[in-house]
This record gives structure tokens, C-alpha cells and sequence, in this order.
């Protein structure tokens, strides 16, 4: 496996090990801060249109300075997100903290780190490795987002998790240093004719927006807050169950319920061989 690779699968190992319990302790902590339903309902839609300025804003920096810059000042901003949260007791500030750290309030992972790390994975291993690296790489994330979670229940209160959120940026920021020059040069300008697979990216993009429309209603934050307000369900059992689900309950189809990262990670384990053996549109 090469430098660039390995650089790549070791931040997305650290980076979702923090989401995973950063997904069910933020809406908790917002509660305990004072807000209600709305408030929490607010601060999670904040947070994943933060993600969504975040991916469409990286494009620009990415294409002048490169991929290991961006990425590095990606972490950057996750550093002082985790900086925020040990500091304030303020809600807004901790929800631009989440925001600033494009904090996954879910169990899949989305934003500008995935979008750059998967075109430097993309662009660093052959064709007919390429579907196995990336299957590869969603497992790391799943199975590191189950251990985050199950963090939560040995945890000692909530800045204990901030003070690991700020050392796993570090390592973020330390591993994408690593990444060596051909990946971290400026990307190619694009041609100034139409792409031939933009009907196709198109089409993809369609179908991901009505499949997170749908998914945004069961969002593993918004379950957890849900059980912990209406049954007073603390954190602990919560993340016990978001992290031991089995792996048969994997389905390959759009989310109706909140999955485990367990269970996702079944999906991405089979997915090679389905690929090989069926296509891409399978």
C-alpha cells in the first residue's frame, strides 16, 4: 500500500473514531446547555448545511494549493472546533465549533474531508485496485465510528471526549503532512468543455440528495436525543446498541432506519466482489 494511501486510511481512522461518539454526545450537550427540541432540531440542520458550504467552499483551495494543503487546513479547522468545545459553554459557539469541525451528526460520514480524500485515493492506487481501496476505507470508517461510540459509555463527562476530539485533529493534521508532493500538488485545470460523465454525476447526485432527504429524518444524533428526552435513556446503553448491531442487518439500499457502522461495514466488505462480478450499477 502506498505512502499516500496509508496517510489517507490513518486520518479517516481517527477523524471518525472521534465522530462516532461526537455524533451522540453533542446533541446530549447542547440539552444539558439549555436548549429544547427546536433548538436541538436547529443545531443539527446548522451542522450538516455547515458541512455542506464546507464541501462546495474546498473546490477553490484545493485546485490552488493542492491536496495536502487543503486537507491539513481542513484539520486545521478541527483543531480549533475541539478548542471551542473544551472552552465555551455558549450553545451557538458549540454549534459553530460542530460546524467548523464538520462534525457528523450521523453513522455515514459526509463533507469536504471525504470528498478530497477519496479523489487523492482515487487518483493514487490503479483501476483494478480503486473499488477495493475505497471499499476499504469505508470499512476503517464504520468500524473506527462503532469504537468511538462505544467510548461514550466508559467516558468521565463530556470534555474528556473533547480532549480526545482535539488530539485526534492533531493526528489528522500530522497524517496528512505525510502525504507526499505528486498528491499534494496543485490539481489540473479543467477542460473548458462539457465533462462526458456530467449526466452521469448528475444522475448520482439526484439520487444521493433523496436518499439523505429521507435518511435526515433518522439521524443518529436526532435518535439519540429523541430517546434520551422521551425515555430518559442515557448515553451509555445508546452507544452500546450503535455499535454492536450485527452485521447482518446490512442491506444495500437507501437508509429508512439509522444503521450501525457494524452493519455498514458489512456492505463495504462485500462490495468488491459484488462490483467485480455484477458492475457498478448493480
Amino acid at each position: 500500500m502506498t505512502r499516500d494511501v496509508t496517510a489517507i486510511l490513518a486520518a479517516k481512522t481517527v477523524r471518525t473514531f472521534s465522530y462516532g461518539f461526537l455524533g451522540i454526545v453533542l446533541p446530549l450537550h447542547l440539552s444539558d446547555l439549555g436548549l429544547g427540541p427546536a433548538g436541538v432540531g436547529g443545531a443539527v440542520t446548522l451542522m450538516l448545511l455547515g458541512s455542506a458550504v464546507l464541501t462546495w467552499a474546498v473546490r477553490r483551495p484545493a485546485e490552488r494549493y493542492g491536496a495536502r494543503a487543503t486537507l491539513v487546513g481542513l484539520a486545521g479547522l478541527s483543531v480549533i472546533a475541539a478548542l471551542l468545545l473544551l472552552a465555551t459553554r455558549e450553545p451557538w459557539l458549540v454549534v459553530l465549533a460542530a460546524m467548523l469541525g464538520n462534525v457528523a451528526v450521523g453513522t455515514g460520514e459526509t463533507g469536504p474531508f471525504l470528498t478530497m480524500e477519496q479523489v487523492v485515493v482515487a487518483r493514487a492506487v490503479g483501476a483494478e485496485r480503486r473499488t477495493w481501496i475505497l471499499s476499504l476505507y469505508n470499512l476503517i470508517g464504520y468500524a473506527s465510528a462503532a469504537l468511538g461510540a462505544l467510548l461514550v459509555g466508559i467516558a468521565v463527562g463530556w470534555q474528556a471526549l473533547f480532549i480526545v476530539f482535539l488530539a485526534t485533529a492533531v493526528l489528522q493534521a500530522l497524517a496528512y503532512r505525510l502525504l507526499p508532493a505528486a498528491i499534494a500538488g496543485p490539481a489540473r485545470s479543467a477542460t473548458d468543455g462539457a465533462l462526458p460523465s456530467g449526466p452521469l454525476i448528475r444522475r448520482m447526485a439526484a439520487l444521493f440528495a433523496l436518499d439523505s432527504f429521507g435518511g435526515g429524518f433518522v439521524l443518529q444524533s436526532l435518535v439519540a436525543y429523541f430517546l434520551h428526552t422521551r425515555f430518559a435513556v442515557e448515553a451509555s446503553p445508546w452507544s452500546s446498541l450503535t455499535s454492536s448491531r450485527t452485521w447482518s442487518s446490512s442491506q444495500s439500499r437507501p437508509r429508512r432506519r439509522p444503521q450501525s457502522p457494524l452493519a455498514c461495514s458489512g456492505s463495504a466488505i462485500c462490495s468488491p466482489r459484488s462490483t467485480s462480478r455484477h458492475g457498478r450499477r448493480m
